[in-house]
């Protein structure tokens, strides 16, 4: 209810913490009127490999439709440093650009307007569009 009060919407996507899931996420997510979005692929920043390191994962994995997996926090530690990964984000950003990207909001990525929750057979939203990459910022921890 939080996230309807911020911001005025009701959220229609769900992302399993860690990324785990089972047989029966996707059937039961749809049930209640969500599309469950994971990641493409993760650049393992949290083993803090240096700011270059993260930035050159991104750029060699980088396709139309992506979304990355960085970490703006660490779940288990509260103290968790990740300054790497928000140093990295700047240089990601550039390159991405450079090789004539552009950014877009996960939303974009989700079936037309008029889905509801009773449709019947609708299907999640693979994690690509003919939109050049979706790279959202850092995500919460995992």
């Amino acid at each position: 209810m939080a996230i309807v009060v911020r911001t005025g919407r009701e959220p229609r996507v769900f992302r399993a913490p860690h990324g785990l899931r089972s047989p029966f996420l996707r059937p039961l997510a749809r049930r209640f009127g969500y599309t469950v979005f994971g990641w493409t692929f993760g650049v393992f920043d949290t083993a803090r490999p240096g700011a270059n390191v993260i930035r050159r994962r991104v750029h060699a994995r980088l396709r139309p439709g992506a979304i990355v997996l960085l970490h703006d926090g660490d779940g288990y530690d509260p103290e968790g440093d990740r300054m790497q990964t928000a140093e990295a984000l700047p240089g990601i950003i550039a390159d991405a650009r450079a090789s004539g990207y552009e950014f877009g909001a996960l939303s974009e990525l989700l079936p037309a307007p008029s889905y509801t929750h009773s449709s019947p057979g609708t299907q999640d939203t693979a994690a690509s569009s003919p939109r050049t990459p979706t790279l959202p910022a850092p995500s919460s921890p995992d």
